[in-house]
């Protein structure tokens, strides 16, 4: 289950090993079965930027919202623990009080 809201058509992908430059990567590899295998996965992909500007819209409004739900999760936090301190505070007033005898 994802943990952000992934747009339409997103690809995915895990990079295993080290950056070297194409240059590099030419001299080590040109013609050989590595180089295939990188090429299949090798591929740019850009995003449109009304897109991405949709996406850092959005993002910005669920840091907001998340926000808010901290500042009201502590504040409610808050009022329970004064409400705690009010109750063993009134207990210990009552186990304080002198008893009279009727």
């Amino acid at each position: 289950r994802a943990l952000k809201i992934i747009p339409k058509n997103t690809c995915f992908g895990q990079y295993f090993g080290g950056e070297i430059l194409q240059e590099a990567f030419g001299k080590v590899f040109d013609g050989t079965g590595e180089e295939h295998d990188h090429n299949i996965y090798a591929f740019d992909q850009r995003i449109d930027p009304l897109e991405l500007k949709k996406l850092k819209e959005k993002q910005k409004k669920m840091d907001i919202e998340r926000q808010n739900r901290l500042k009201q999760r502590l504040e409610r936090e808050k009022m329970e623990k004064e409400r705690i301190r009010t109750q063993q505070h009134q207990q210990k007033q009552a186990t304080n009080k002198p008893h009279t005898a009727f």
